[in-house]
């Protein structure tokens, strides 16, 4: 392995040796400029890679990038609850039964959570899951609302029944 540098596209990388100098002919073709090996200090190991032309050269203290991204089935979903137009009693539950709140709400609410149900009084309180508005086509109404979207429920199986 070897470190190179392209003075001109600003291109840092290793590249593997073929014994022939014909990876370091092949790199300058493709990065249009004159390739030059770079010294390194031997206290560094050098991984087993081969160079790729990106836009900024890499960091020594660059390390692979890792995402946190919750689990789909856990990823929290937002839901926002608008009765400015007519109070109307709400009661919104976590899918295993406990209450987040339960009453008359004259205003505008946001709650959150992987999986929530939702019981909505009248139909003229607005609901939104994730920014996208849900109709609501009868009074009282509840919902099963996961990160796909908000799934009508029947008056049996409503939350605060």
């Amino acid at each position: 392995m070897l470190l190179v540098s392209a003075p001109r596209s600003g291109v840092v990388g290793r590249v593997a040796l073929d014994g022939d100098g014909t990876a370091l002919d092949r790199l300058e073709r493709i990065l249009g400029a004159a390739v030059q090996p770079v010294r390194q200090p031997p206290s560094t190991p050098e991984p087993a890679t081969t160079a790729r032309p990106s836009a900024t050269a890499p960091s020594s203290t660059s390390r692979p990038a890792t995402t946190t991204k919750p689990a789909t089935a856990d990823r929290p979903v937002r839901v926002v609850l608008d009765a400015t137009a007519r109070p109307s009693f709400v009661c919104v539950e976590t899918a295993d039964g406990a209450r987040v709140f339960a009453g008359v709400l004259a205003g505008r609410r946001t709650f959150s959570g992987a999986h929530l149900r939702v019981s909505i009084g009248l139909k003229t309180t607005r609901l939104t899951v994730d920014g996208r508005a849900v109709p609501i086509d009868g009074s009282p109404a509840a919902f099963d609302v996961t990160h796909h979207g908000a799934t009508r429920l029947p008056g049996a199986q409503a939350p605060c029944g």
